[in-house]
């Protein structure tokens, strides 16, 4: 086995490079999400007008969105395609915006609210959700079978 030191050579300058900008990523990013939460944190605070449990919330909020940013950042700086990661980050958060403005917008806001044993509305969604995942699967496990094979077959998408 012959050992090209050349190429090691520029590899590893190149890599340890990617390693040291990484790791100063790291470190300015944390240093800044701390800087993004003490901020968001004295303002809701200043006004005196929000909860102290939203306000922890909000500011350790603005705190892992800055780090989400940053970890980002030092996996494109390695070459990783973070395209995909980005979308699912972006389809994430607006789901979870959405679940929180419907709970808010809907949700139980009575001094006391009586209980309920059942209704129907739940015990549907849990059998429909069932039924979709039990689909889901068995299309997943079909598709696993059938696809593979074809592709011998199927011409180039070239």
């Amino acid at each position: 086995m012959v050992l090209n030191l050349e190429t090691l050579k520029a590899t590893l300058v190149l890599y340890g490079l990617n390693a040291v900008f990484a790791i100063l990523l790291l470190v300015l990013g944390w240093y800044a999400s701390g800087i993004a939460q003490r901020f968001v944190s004295r303002v809701l605070t200043a006004t005196h007008r929000v909860d102290a449990l939203v306000t922890v919330f909000l500011s350790s909020l603005a705190r892992y969105a800055v780090l989400a940013v940053v970890g980002i950042a030092v996996l494109q700086l390695f070459g990783i395609q973070t395209a995909s990661l980005v979308a699912v980050l972006g389809a994430t958060s607006l789901a979870i915006g959405l679940a929180l403005a419907v709970l808010y917008r809907y949700g139980p806001s009575r001094t006391e609210p009586r209980w309920q044993w059942l209704s129907v509305g739940p015990v549907a969604a849990a059998v429909l959700w069932q039924i979709g995942s039990s689909l889901l699967s068995w299309y997943l496990a079909i598709s696993a079978i059938t696809v593979r094979p074809m592709a011998r077959w199927a011409p180039p998408l070239a």
